[in-house]
């Protein structure tokens, strides 16, 4: 669905896309004074779990940021104009930051917190996926629908994430409420993040018409806040109780 400029549409999703900008960028600052709090505690910084997920906010901010030039400016949500150049760089760009993002947050968690149980796997998996999406050469629709499916795997790895959490939870009564939190957190998010995927809005649009995405927008608008903010003040949270222990 192409948006003109100065629509009721186009001002909509707009005007939502930087209430989410702003809300990460809210985001940001709280876990950078979280980071800082905790120098003063500690007199160091070191890539701890809150620092990975600093790294993972301010990532997921510039992606938003570079999608919403992408989205407004490049395209004009026409899907003719996805996989042109150099439009399609810019999507490529916005993907891997977002997957180098989730690598740092899965690598910290896995190191800090998991005792490197899974070896870092889940982070070199979350990073490759988008260095495919990167150097892989989108010639026409249909390739670039393949790899926009491919922030499905992102997201399914993503599900590690609050199931992890939810373990944590179940077998450590003093972390019990800010684990269950942060998966709580997690899955909103993903949720959002999941029904504003290309390939899955025009499958939408195929069914239930144009309209469709209006409000698949304002959902996702609702749940990227909701559950970028339980999932941040629930961080910061369990770590303060992780490092006290």
């Amino acid at each position: 669905m192409a948006l003109k400029p100065g629509s009721f549409e186009f001002n909509l999703f707009l005007t939502l896309t930087l209430i989410l900008l702003a809300s990460k960028l809210i985001l940001c600052f709280y876990l950078l004074l979280q980071i800082y709090r905790r120098k003063k505690e500690t007199g160091k910084i070191t890539f701890s779990f809150i620092t990975s997920a600093f790294v993972l906010m301010v990532c997921l901010f510039i992606s938003r940021l570079i999608f919403a030039y992408w989205d407004f400016f490049l395209t004009e949500f026409d899907p003719n104009k996805f996989y042109t150049y150099p439009n399609v760089v810019y999507w490529k760009c916005a993907s891997l930051t977002m997957a180098i993002g989730f690598s740092a947050f899965f690598f910290a968690l896995d190191k800090n917190i998991l005792k490197f149980k899974f070896k870092g796997v889940l982070a070199y998996i979350m990073l490759t996926v988008g260095l495919i999406q990167l150097f892989y050469p989108i010639k026409d629709l249909q390739d670039f629908y393949v790899m926009a499916s491919f922030a499905f795997i992102l997201n399914l790895l993503a599900i590690a994430i609050p199931i992890i959490f939810i373990y944590i939870g179940k077998n450590a009564p003093q972390y019990r409420k800010s684990a269950y939190l942060i998966a709580l957190g997690t899955i909103i998010y993903a949720i959002g993040t999941n029904i504003v995927i290309e390939s899955f809005l025009a499958f939408l649009e195929r069914i239930w018409g144009t309209n469709t995405r209006i409000i698949v927008y304002f959902l996702f608008l609702i749940l990227k806040i909701t559950g970028l903010s339980i999932f941040t003040y629930s961080i910061s949270k369990f770590v303060r109780i992780f490092s006290n222990k």
